[in-house]
């Protein structure tokens, strides 16, 4: 379900069993994703796909486990910043791997992901600009209070970084 507040940003959550007190990264991914303009990227023409909507001038905050280096990503990640608790701040890495794969069903490019027959496999909104907002430690987990710091950076950032979707595809016990 997507959830829209006031300042004109989009969350899109999804839910999955964990340990009390902590998240983890949800089984299924949630969807927001603000698709207003055109863009072209790499010589790859994607006026053709989603009717040309391919999130251009769009920022999208993953809040998640980091993002790797990936080509399908290259030159759109504007910021990665590490909340996570007891680890090094600058450690903005993705040990665990579920941000780097919520960044491409999102953003993907297709630089860097072709299928057996060499089609390119493109994410929902390939022209967003990125910010990584590291919540999740380098195995998957992490704490509500780590989300809760990450989700108030993103909406005091808002403007700086154009942001109009946070993406947490993350889970918590139900209580």
């Amino acid at each position: 379900a997507a959830a829209f507040f006031g300042a004109g940003i989009g969350v899109a959550m999804t839910t999955a069993y964990s340990e009390a007190g902590k998240v983890m990264p949800a089984g299924s991914h949630g969807a927001g994703f603000g698709l207003l303009t055109t863009a072209s990227l790499s010589g790859l023409a994607l006026s053709p796909l989603f009717g040309g909507l391919v999130g251009g001038n769009i920022g999208i905050a993953i809040l998640d486990s980091g993002l790797a280096p990936h080509a399908d990503l290259r030159d759109r990640v504007k910021l990665r910043k590490n909340f996570v608790r007891d680890t090094d701040a600058s450690d903005v890495s993705d040990q665990f791997g579920h941000g780097t794969h919520i960044a491409g069903i999102i953003a993907g490019s297709g630089a860097g992901s072709f299928s057996a027959d060499g089609s390119k496999y493109v994410g929902m909104a390939p022209g967003a600009e990125l910010v990584s907002l590291r919540v999740l430690g380098d195995d998957g987990t992490g704490y509500v209070s780590d989300v809760v710091e990450g989700i108030e950076w993103a909406i005091k950032h808002q403007q700086q970084y154009r942001l109009r979707v946070l993406n947490l595809s993350l889970g918590h016990l139900a209580t």
